[in-house]
């Protein structure tokens, strides 16, 4: 299995891939429908050819799928091919658990290093915001703003400001609130990450 993002840069072409996540697009043409699918970390073309005969006339933008298929290239992009009706599987969206996790030890991005966070919206019906602020309650950056997605997302944060700029030594508030669009219950969670540097 394989994120939709490294799905899209064709780095496995010819490979049998697995990837999973929201349906945000449909589009029918070329003889083919193309669903557009993200598992939070950017958009791959999943192609099904009108020769293949498979039915899609169940899946709709906002369906949570999981497909297999071959990895191909086309106009420098990766896709992912589908010849078999299985190779197509409807996921039932259930309620999970809200989750954020972040490595426990200090990080040191003035070194190149990229510190790995990992959240959960527990449902595909919820808008996520995945902030970092500082001690005194400012701003640092966002890193996610959008659809969540009922399964564990890692986002890498590589220790700048949303002006790219790196940030001082010190202590941060990773900060993720999901509100879920059917109940509008919101629920928040916050974890400590210490910016950190080598000394010579």
């Amino acid at each position: 299995e394989i994120s939709t993002f490294d799905a899209s840069r064709g780095l496995y072409e010819g490979s049998f891939v697995q990837v999973k996540g929201l349906i945000k697009g449909i589009s029918a043409a070329g003889g083919g429908t193309t669903l557009y699918i993200d598992d939070g970390s950017g958009e791959v073309g999943v192609r099904v050819w009108d020769t293949a005969g498979l039915d899609l006339s169940d899946y709709e933008i906002g369906d949570y799928i999981i497909v297999r298929g071959v990895a191909s290239l086309y106009n420098n992009a990766g896709q992912i091919l589908l010849g078999y009706q299985e190779d197509i599987i409807p996921v039932e969206a259930m309620e999970g658990q809200v989750s954020l996790k972040v490595p426990a030890k200090p990080f040191v991005p003035d070194e190149g290093e990229k510190l790995p966070i990992e959240y959960s919206a527990g449902t595909v019906h919820s808008h996520v915001t995945l902030r970092l602020f500082d001690l005194s309650g400012r701003m640092v950056t966002t890193l996610f703003d959008g659809t969540g997605l009922p399964f564990p997302i890692t986002k890498e944060w590589d220790g700048r400001d949303q002006l790219g700029q790196l940030v001082p030594l010190g202590t941060y508030i990773c900060h993720l609130e999901v509100v879920n669009n059917n109940t509008g219950k919101r629920t928040v969670k916050i974890a400590p990450i210490v910016v950190g540097t080598i000394l010579k």
